[in-house]
């Protein structure tokens, strides 16, 4: 895995952010982890899921 970037743009950070979430996702829809993992993946999601929200949010100020 590539290291990031130390002031990554905002598209990419977004892009990685989407992949790392859609990665989660796939795994908890595998039933491959126990609950403790799957517990753990899913607060990781809740946060990338609320920071991309917010991504979208700032990007819909910007063109209105």
């Amino acid at each position: 895995m590539t290291s990031p970037s130390k002031n990554p743009k905002p598209a990419s950070n977004f892009r990685s952010q989407l992949e790392e979430l859609e990665k989660i996702t796939a795994v908890l829809e595998s039933d491959e982890v126990d609950l403790t993992q799957a517990i753990d993946y899913f607060k990781r999601g809740t946060e990338l899921a609320a920071s991309l929200q917010d991504q979208l949010n700032e990007a819909e100020l910007k063109i209105q």
